[in-house]
């Protein structure tokens, strides 16, 4: 019994992951006229009458081989993806340090600043499927795409 239900759970799984290669085209090419999404981010779009939540993931296009560009791009568009849900916390520490060395006649002054930003958020977000990647018009950029339907 434990068998047949694993079974159909791992067929359930399988076949909500099929999705036709017409409508990855269309999400991409969706993706791709929307400005705001395609820089990097997260947002709602609609397409067959059904809303889904869409995370692009930017990689620059460099000399690593495209198997670890569309790693990247998919971490990227997941952390997209979960900024977009749960809103993370950011945190910024600033320091400005002022040095003055006096050697006898000699006068030094040194100035430094830094600037640490840190962001954190947290969240598991089940059932985002892998929709593809496109290349970015001047070819500097490989968008990775992941969405998942949403029911408002």
């Amino acid at each position: 019994m434990k068998k047949i239900l694993l079974l159909l759970v791992f067929l359930g799984s399988v076949s909500a992951q099929n999705l036709s290669p017409d409508f990855k085209q269309s999400i991409l090419d969706v993706v791709s006229k929307d400005y705001a999404i395609n820089m990097g981010g997260a947002g709602l779009i609609e397409l067959d009458k059904k809303v889904f939540l869409v995370g692009v993931g930017r990689v620059p296009i460099t000399g690593q081989s495209e198997l670890v560009m569309k790693r990247l791009g998919k971490i990227k568009a997941q952390n997209e993806f979960i900024k977009y849900c749960k809103a993370p916390t950011i945190t910024t520490e600033k320091r400005f340090i002022l040095e003055e060395i006096i050697d006898g006649d000699e006068y030094e002054m040194k100035e430094t600043f830094y600037q640490y930003i840190a962001e954190n958020s947290v969240a598991f977000i089940r059932g985002t499927q892998d929709i593809g990647f496109f290349i970015d018009p001047y070819g500097e950029m490989l968008l990775y795409v992941v969405l998942k339907e949403v029911k408002l």
